[in-house]
């Protein structure tokens, strides 16, 4: 890390996370921008949504979360990066669970029905307070502010995409981790920038 230019060190972390996830939540993110952007019905929509080609809602969408994490991370102390980037998935997947929980599946099978059944209240409150531990622990009182700014995007997120698409899909699930995880990043680095926190 130590080796690397600022920006060229954040592009390798943002490239390294998207790969150790196999790039799975960013194609949720691609296939969501398409059909939710898309000027269409809702039924047409979550057709879009299982096309394998992207359009252009697509690649600006994955282009632009992709730049904001390498912004984010690139004006950062590098301790205080990789405490962030420690919570921010952390913090995503319980924005995540909570969407499961809150907003109903776009269709009646696939993997968000599937999955929405295991969204109860104890598993959402077990996974908030994972992510708040894991904040505190990374960033103290301002990573937990961070991750509740992260959360509460990634829901605000999530109730525009089920309002697009009648739920929300699998990939649905993809774009709020991805935007959460975003959101963590932008405001761990806002209060970074105006002398709150350190790592």
């Amino acid at each position: 890390w130590e080796a690397f230019p600022p920006m060229l060190a954040a592009v390798a972390v943002a490239a390294a996370w998207a790969a150790l996830t196999g790039m799975l939540h960013l194609d949720g993110l691609a296939d969501t921008a398409d059909a939710a952007f898309a000027p269409v019905s809702r039924e047409r929509r979550l057709v879009i949504a299982r096309d394998v080609a992207h359009g252009t809602f697509a690649v600006v969408a994955v282009a632009l979360v992709l730049a904001i994490k390498g912004a984010a991370l690139t004006g950062m102390p590098r301790d205080a990066a990789a405490a962030v980037v420690l919570f921010a998935p952390v913090s995503a997947r319980a924005a995540a669970v909570a969407a499961m929980r809150t907003f109903p599946a776009a269709r009646p099978e696939g993997m968000a029905a599937a999955t929405r059944a295991g969204a109860t209240p104890l598993a959402v409150v077990g996974a908030m307070a994972i992510a708040a531990g894991a904040a505190f622990l990374a960033l103290g009182p301002v990573g937990v502010a961070s991750a509740g700014i992260a959360v509460a995007s990634g829901m605000a997120a999530a109730a525009w995409i089920a309002g697009r698409m009648g739920g929300l899909t699998g990939d649905g699930y993809g774009a709020v981790i991805e935007l959460t995880e975003a959101a963590a990043l932008c405001a761990t680095a806002a209060f970074l920038a105006n002398g709150h926190g350190h790592a």
